[in-house]
């Protein structure tokens, strides 16, 4: 599965670089393949690997700032 995925900190103020940080150490120690880009980061493994990292740093990033936006797009297909 490929994942592209974006975690957007609401309400955390300007310093929201630190709280990004903290999600892509969660990525990086996944040991899953990834592509880090400008605005979405994208993942690429196991569905269930892929789905729990993914939402590791959906709630890191939620024990973080009050709120949190985060948008997924899933590339699966069978036999891959």
């Amino acid at each position: 599965m490929l994942a592209s995925f974006s975690v957007v900190p609401m309400g955390a103020g300007e310093g929201v670089k630190e709280i990004i940080a903290e999600a892509l150490a969660i990525v990086d120690r996944s040991g899953l393949s990834y592509e880090l880009g400008p605005m979405h980061t994208v993942i690429e493994g196991e569905p269930d690997k892929v789905l729990e990292v993914i939402l590791s740093c959906h709630r890191r990033v939620l024990e973080l700032a009050p709120r949190v936006l985060t948008n997924i797009t899933l590339d699966d297909r069978t036999g891959a």
